[in-house]
C-alpha cells in the first residue's frame, strides 16, 4: 500500500490520475485509518484527486481544501465532532460543496465490546437527517467500493457546471 500522509495534513497527491483529463477533486474525512486509506487508494486509482483528514477540526483547518473541492465524503460518526456537526459548520462558513455521508450499521458497543447494529429505524433517522442538513447522498460503509466510486464519480459530474447548450 502506498505511504500516506500524515494524519492531520490533507493528501494532495494523485499519482494514479496523472493523465486523466479532468481529476475530481474530492475532500475525504474519516477516522477510521484502514477505511480511509484503502478508499483513498480506491478513489486515485479511479481517477479522483484526495486529500484526506482524520477529522473535522483539521478539515475546518484547511478550508481552503474544501472550497476547492468538487465533493466532500464524511464520516458520520466522527471523534470530537460528528459529520452533522461538520456539515453545518462547513455551510456556516460558507463552503457549499456538496456532501456525502458515510455511515457503518454499528452505532455502539456493549459493555464486552460487542458491536451492536443499529435498529432500522435509526438508520433512516440519520439518513433523514443528514438530507434536511443538505447533504446529496448517505452511504452506508458496508456497500461494493466500486459501487461508492460510481456514486461519487455522478455526484461529481451533476456538480459540474455545463459547457454550452445543446442546440
Amino acid at each position: 500500500m502506498p505511504a500516506m500522509p500524515a494524519q492531520d495534513e490533507p493528501d494532495s497527491t494523485a499519482p494514479a490520475a496523472i493523465g486523466h483529463a479532468k481529476l475530481r477533486r474530492v475532500v475525504l474525512v474519516g477516522s477510521d485509518q484502514y477505511y480511509r486509506e484503502v478508499l483513498t487508494v480506491v478513489l486515485l486509482s479511479q481517477g479522483f484527486a484526495v486529500h484526506a483528514f482524520t477529522d473535522g477540526e483539521s478539515l475546518l483547518g484547511s478550508l481552503a481544501t474544501a472550497v476547492g473541492a468538487e465533493l466532500a465524503v464524511l464520516d458520520w460518526d466522527l471523534p470530537k465532532m460528528p459529520g452533522i456537526e461538520l456539515l453545518a459548520q462547513l455551510r456556516q462558513r460558507g463552503v457549499k460543496v456538496p456532501v456525502v455521508f458515510l455511515a457503518d450499521e454499528v452505532i455502539a458497543s456493549d459493555h464486552n465490546d460487542r458491536c451492536l447494529l443499529a435498529p432500522q429505524k435509526s438508520l433512516d433517522a440519520y439518513e433523514c437527517m443528514a438530507f434536511d442538513q443538505g447533504t446529496v447522498d448517505f452511504i452506508a460503509k458496508s456497500r461494493d467500493r466500486q459501487v461508492l466510486v460510481r456514486h461519487l464519480r455522478r455526484l461529481v459530474e451533476l456538480a459540474r457546471p455545463k459547457v454550452g447548450l445543446p442546440g
